[in-house]
């Protein structure tokens, strides 16, 4: 059997789920793929490599231009070892510098003792003297491997994100006093004074061994301990394969891919005094081989934002569907209950007129079948006013007039409806400030229920408190799920009865739950209980 278009289903969340998750999962991959491309132009922006290299070039050439042994000539070659040290220890780099037959270069390591205000900088003399450092408290402040991870992450907004905030927020090392040679600008470290998270630590790192140099305290002069470990040892002059040599005017220009000499490194670059020979230094790379762990968080957070994004506009949509579909269901079933409710009478009047025609000289018969007429389009009246009822109650287009109330003459005037009905009745005088109409309809309803579907013979207990209104009678019936009968034409069974409509209950509910009360409806021990309880 083909299927109706656009006619209404019960929705799946799994295939809302399907459909919506493709669009936002290509959505959000393209946005992450975008971020992560942005991020690798960002950080090849601020990428240190060209810098220094240019900054290794224009001390180069200014050590060059200096005159030899003079305080210029130190303080190139000074800053001209600072470039190269930061310089290697930026990613994979190596540099030398050529000036005529001498050949500079630094180690694999540096410890650089900077002094605040001076321009001197100090290099160590041998960096085993940090030895007491790196063992410190089994090698927790191993400034080898602190360096090198900063060096290798610089790159990584995840790992500086959760260091920051998980690990160590904050470690400095510093000196608290130092041994300085001022001609050699070198130095042999003291008391290593290390910070971190807000706790304070010493490692005494003085040799026994400080004659030609002097002892400088920190309150002399502060000073703050660079330590510059190489990234990449393995790297020589071998790899030299690109070069800043000075134009005309002396200033550094490239070349690139020169045919270097390893075997004499001393010969002149197209005849000039110096260059400077470097690693070579890709201008651009992608995120993925600068940052890959960041990259990698940035496609899965994108992943994790498309799925929760998809279930929220999923469930968003499905609840939409959902209350769709059981409005449809409910009109539909509502719609075929009432017909069938309406057909039974309907069909009785037209037995009976039937029988009426045929029995047309006899009085009797004919007076009995009208009566019975009569009997069924009262019925199918009063259903309809109680259909009529249950619309206005369940669209709340109802004016309601708040006045005081006596609960128990309430009760007592609705149970003049049901003169056969048992009753013993307990509790209060209680008074609330409600719509008499509309409440005294729903009592109306529960005792009707009582009356209808009680067991006979057996009395109904009605107690009323300042909590509620409590109805209970026996009932030889057992309902599961006594809430439902709430629903429109339920009677406590699957089959349809002549009892009532089946709206009594959804009516009382309905113009309830418009006052502010609620009914609570339990079926225990042979007793069927409805409580409207007036506070919630």
């Amino acid at each position: 059997m083909a299927k109706v278009k656009n006619a209404i289903t019960k929705p799946k969340f799994s295939k809302i789920f399907a459909a919506r998750f493709v669009v936002f999962f290509v959505i959000f991959m393209i946005i992450g793929g975008i971020t992560v491309e942005l991020m690798g132009g960002y950080v090849n922006s601020k990428n240190y490599n060209e810098a220094y290299r240019n900054k290794v070039g224009t001390y180069a050439r200014l050590l060059y231009e200096a005159k030899q042994k003079g305080e210029d000539y130190e303080k190139a070659l000074d800053e001209l070892k600072l470039a190269m040290s930061i310089y290697q220890m930026v990613e994979d780099n190596y540099a030398e510098v050529h000036i005529g037959s001498e050949t500079i270069k630094v180690g694999d390591t540096a410890a650089v003792l900077l002094g605040e205000g001076t321009r001197k900088i100090f290099f160590i003399e041998d960096v085993s003297y940090l030895d007491p450092v790196n063992e410190y408290m089994d090698g927790r402040f191993d400034i080898r491997k602190f360096n090198q991870w900063g060096s290798k992450n610089q790159y990584e907004i995840v790992y500086l994100i959760a260091y920051n905030t998980f690990g160590y927020k904050a470690r400095n090392y510093y000196l608290e006093n130092a041994y300085v040679n001022w001609e050699t600008h070198t130095f042999i470290p003291g008391v290593v004074h290390i910070t971190e998270s807000g706790k304070e630590y010493d490692v005494d790192c003085t040799p026994k061994d400080t004659k030609g140099y002097e002892k400088v305290e920190s309150g002399y002069s502060v000073f703050n301990l660079n330590l510059l470990y190489r990234v990449a040892p393995e790297k020589t002059s071998k790899d030299v394969d690109s070069f800043i040599i000075p134009d005309e005017r002396g200033n550094p220009w490239d070349l690139q891919g020169f045919d270097f000499d390893h075997d004499d490194p001393s010969k002149d670059v197209y005849g000039k005094p110096w260059y400077v020979g470097y690693s070579e230094i890709p201008y651009s790379r992608s995120a993925f081989e600068l940052a890959p762990v960041t990259s990698t968080c940035i496609l899965i957070l994108s992943f994790i934002l498309a799925v929760i994004v998809t279930l929220i506009v999923s469930f968003i949509k499905y609840q939409k569907d959902k209350t769709i579909w059981k409005i449809f269901e409910y009109r539909t079933k509502t719609t075929e209950a009432m017909a069938h409710d309406l057909k039974t009478p309907m069909a009785a009047i037209a037995a009976y007129a039937e029988s009426m025609e045929s029995v047309a000289g006899d009085a009797d018969k004919t007076n009995e079948y009208s009566r019975k007429i009569s009997e069924k389009i009262s019925a199918m009246d009063h259903m309809v006013e109680d259909i009529l009822a249950l619309s206005r109650s369940e669209s709340g287009s109802i004016d309601i007039t708040a006045e005081e109330v006596n609960v128990m003459e309430l009760v007592t005037e609705s149970l003049k409806q049901f003169p056969d009905l048992k009753t013993n009745i307990s509790g209060g005088q209680v008074k609330i400030k409600t719509d008499r109409k509309l409440f005294k309809q729903a009592v109306d309803n529960l005792l009707s229920n009582c009356d209808r579907y009680g067991e006979k013979g057996s009395a109904v207990e009605i107690t009323i408190d300042d909590g509620g209104l409590l109805i209970s009678n026996k009932t030889p019936e057992k309902y599961a799920d006594a809430d439902s009968l709430k629903k429109p034409f339920v009677k406590g069974s699957d089959s349809r009865s002549d009892k009532g409509t089946g709206l009594g209950l959804s009516i009382a509910d309905n113009n309830l739950n418009i006052l502010g009360y609620r009914l609570e409806l339990k079926s225990e021990d042979g007793s069927f209980k409805a409580r409207v309880k007036f506070k919630n």
